[in-house]
């Protein structure tokens, strides 16, 4: 279950619910210059991903895109921290929906700001 059509300028790989993670997706292409593909665990819209994207629901799936990408970063809740492949750098983006309350006090407002902060 790993990426069919891996562009070898796409080494980010940014794993959450389908609209925030590819509206991420979009500022780091726009802001940053930074390719990166969605790996969504929830059911979403096929219309919302993209041709690289990935609808995948079980951890051991994600475990198998991520080790057949080998991404250089991954950005996704701290709870896939377990999964991300040796290497690969994790920015820790907490989300309700996957750990719920247990990273509160991270979670991250992306909302009108500028992505670059993200990566200080």
């Amino acid at each position: 279950m790993g990426f069919d059509d891996i562009d070898v300028d796409i080494d980010t790989v940014i794993i959450g619910e389908s609209i925030s993670a590819k509206s991420l997706a979009q500022a780091l292409k726009l802001d940053m210059g930074i390719g990166a593909r969605v790996i969504c665990p929830l059911p979403t819209d096929e219309m919302l991903l993209s041709g690289s994207d990935r609808e995948l629901y079980a951890e051991e799936d994600i475990k198998a895109a991520l080790e057949d990408q080998r991404p250089k970063l991954v950005i996704a809740d701290p709870l896939y921290r377990y999964i991300i492949p040796e290497g690969s750098r994790l920015i820790e983006l907490p989300h309700f929906a996957f750990s719920g309350r247990c990273f509160q006090k991270d979670m991250k407002d992306l909302i009108n700001k500028d992505i670059k902060e993200f990566f200080e």
